[in-house]
């Protein structure tokens, strides 16, 4: 039991957390009722990329992006050498960097205009009153009809509520802006493996010929996670981060000088409400199956907004009624096959990967199949982008056929996809 203080606030909704998934609701949700936005130090103090995929008819707003690729490169390290392989997207589509700076400052002149922000402000406890939540922060009590979780992915409140658990992968990424880089094509973005470890991953985003946004990750299950501390894991990467700039021929000489760092749950998202209480962003687990972490919060903030806002004004704040909220527009399918290619592209040596990327290119079948993976990690792939792939696959010589179908099956098992396909149409009956 939470005690009492004399002095007692009330709101409509209150957010704990003010990164880009609590702060991004709050612009909107303010707008409509009485909002209390509580962040433990100040607004919008993150460490994540600013990406996001631009397809089917999106784009951001142009004075917001720094740069956008509409090229895309896989490079496979092998010793002494690499090797690219560099695949043009469809007209139209791009992956813009937005300016960190210009959105938080959007996002923030418009939640302090129109709600109450209590930063430098730390949640303690919450407890359940007479049709609401009283939260205890360090500033003292705040009550609400509705409790908005976006305090990340160690969510003190997650792991109240016992939903801790059920994340697939947990990625510790290192990186952030460089200059002094050398990049020969600045619509061209680089996807990496490191070789002789295939565990560690890199990927880079040019925004001028000297300058970008470089990272470098690890993809790691729960049980492999929990080896060491996420302090550790950072370390780590910190060391192959000097090795990935000794060699690589963009990044010699380069300097990092603004570090950006954390880990990104991978996951879709199960771990979602309480009666009374949402989980979003990172503490929801609706981070999809993408290195582009901001990518979903930025393309979905209104659309999750304008569900919460629907469940307040009907009143239907139980568990189930805001477990039917959706965080993005993607669909099953994408669920389906997305974890799929991030498991068989961890557990492939360099050399399967080299072996599998020359023949898809020298079958002309790169760019259909790079396609699916940029849909996939977008959370938005339909089943047309595969076809594209199949029919293109039909003109092949039988043996050519059998041949790329044994590779293409190391990306995307045809059991294990069945597999999961049949659980998640076991979720839906219950549903």
């Amino acid at each position: 039991m939470i005690s009492k203080k004399r002095h007692e606030t009330s709101f409509e909704v209150a957010i704990v957390g003010a990164g880009p998934a609590g702060l991004s609701l709050a612009t909107e949700l303010g707008q409509r009722y009485s909002v209390a936005l509580i962040e433990k130090s100040r607004i919008l103090v993150t460490k994540k990329a600013w990406g996001i995929a631009e397809l089917d008819g999106f784009r951001a707003d142009d004075d917001l992006v720094l740069n956008r690729l509409t090229k895309g490169t896989i490079r496979i390290w092998e010793p002494g050498q690499y090797h690219d392989f560099t695949s043009q997207m469809p007209d139209g589509t791009s992956i813009a960097l937005l300016d960190e700076k210009k959105v938080k400052s959007k996002w923030a002149k418009v939640a302090r205009e129109n709600c109450t922000v209590y930063e430098n402000t730390a949640y303690v406890d919450f407890e359940y009153v007479d049709r609401g939540i009283r939260i205890k922060t360090t500033g003292g009590f705040i009550t609400a009809k509705l409790l908005v979780d976006a305090s990340g992915y160690d969510s003190s409140i997650m792991k109240q509520l016992g939903l801790g658990n059920q994340t697939d992968y947990l990625v510790p990424t290192y990186g952030g802006y460089v200059r002094n880089a050398s990049f020969p094509d600045i619509q061209n973005g680089i996807g990496i493996v490191v070789y002789p470890t295939k565990e560690i991953f890199s990927e880079y985003f040019p925004v001028t010929e000297q300058k970008g946004c470089v990272w470098i990750f690890r993809i790691l299950t729960q049980q492999e996670f929990a080896k060491k501390s996420e302090k550790d894991w950072i370390s780590d990467l910190r060391g192959a981060y000097k090795t990935l700039i000794s060699k690589d021929p963009e990044m010699k000489g380069s300097e990092l000088y603004a570090e950006r760092y954390g880990v990104i749950p991978m996951k879709k998202g199960q771990r979602k409400a309480a009666d009374r209480i949402l989980l979003v962003g990172d503490a929801g687990g609706s981070t999809p199956y993408s290195m582009l972490g901001f990518n979903v919060i930025y393309k979905h903030y209104r659309h999750v907004a304008e569900q919460i806002s629907s469940k307040i004004d009907t009143g239907k704040l139980d568990r189930r009624s805001l477990e039917g909220i959706t965080f993005n527009r993607g669909n099953r399918f994408s669920g389906i096959v997305a974890p799929l290619m991030i498991q068989s592209v961890t557990a492939l040596d360099p050399e399967d990967v080299l072996d599998i990327t020359r023949k898809l290119k020298e079958r002309n079948l790169f760019d259909e199949f790079t396609e699916m993976q940029a849909y996939a990690m977008d959370d938005s792939l339909r089943f047309h982008h595969m076809m594209a792939f199949i029919k293109k696959l039909s003109r092949l010589t039988w043996n050519e056929k059998i041949d790329t179908f044994r590779d293409f099956n190391k990306f995307l098992s045809v059991k294990e996809m069945s597999r999961i396909a049949y659980a998640a149409l076991r979720e839906m009956i219950k549903k």
